[in-house]
């Protein structure tokens, strides 16, 4: 099964933090893995505000998440950013056969003209019985606006930082536009009727490379 690292980044110096990303790329051409979102342009659809930076790379597995962050040259990379930057990094299982569709280099000069968001949300059950309405409700609402989930439930390891989300789960859509459309839904609202009381969720969108 597919892993993700998923970073929330806080950078304090933009102009230095540049040559950690540069030896953090190389790193993940190492290991194969892809870049499929790495923006500032972070929208919070629930939950509080958003982080600086929103990073998510797909690795093939989370033990390869695992071998990709205790490499040397990963080592070296962060310690280029010490003082410079605050990383929260996770490692999250994806589900067998949903292998993304967006996959680019966030430095290539060439932009995509169909470039996919992702949604990254945050979960903690509070009412497990209850919440089962809600998992029955969300899928159709997601699919119905081309999303559909890479990771959902699995695994998720806390690789640096103080975020320790107990449940974690990743969508890809069409574009941002289809995200912010399947969040506002009649249907989606729906379904956010029905965990009220149930869980509480912190949903990030992102529009990937």
């Amino acid at each position: 099964m597919a892993g993700y690292l998923v970073a929330r980044v806080d950078v304090r110096d933009a102009v230095r933090f540049r040559a950690y990303q540069d030896l953090a790329r190389v790193v993940v051409e190492q290991f194969h893995g892809s870049f499929l979102a790495s923006s500032t342009q972070v929208l919070a659809l629930e939950g509080g505000p958003p982080p600086q930076r929103l990073v998510i790379v797909g690795m093939a597995s989370v033990a390869q998440c695992r071998d990709f962050y205790d490499a040397p040259g990963y080592q070296a990379a962060i310690r280029a950013r010490q003082g410079i930057a605050t990383l929260d990094i996770l490692a999250v299982e994806g589900l067998d056969g949903a292998a993304p569709s967006g996959v680019a280099d966030p430095n290539s000069a060439t932009k995509r003209t169909d470039m996919p968001a992702y949604v990254v949300a945050e979960v903690e059950v509070t009412d497990p019985a209850k919440y089962e309405t809600y998992k029955q409700l969300a899928p159709p609402a997601i699919a119905k606006y081309g999303g559909r989930y890479l990771a959902r439930g699995g695994e998720v390891v806390a690789l640096e930082g103080t975020w320790q989300p107990k449940r974690l789960v990743v969508l890809e859509f069409p574009s941002l536009a289809e995200a912010k459309e399947f969040y506002d839904s009649p249907e989606y609202r729906k379904a956010r009727d029905a965990r009220a009381g149930a869980a509480t969720m912190r949903l990030l969108a992102v529009e990937g490379l």
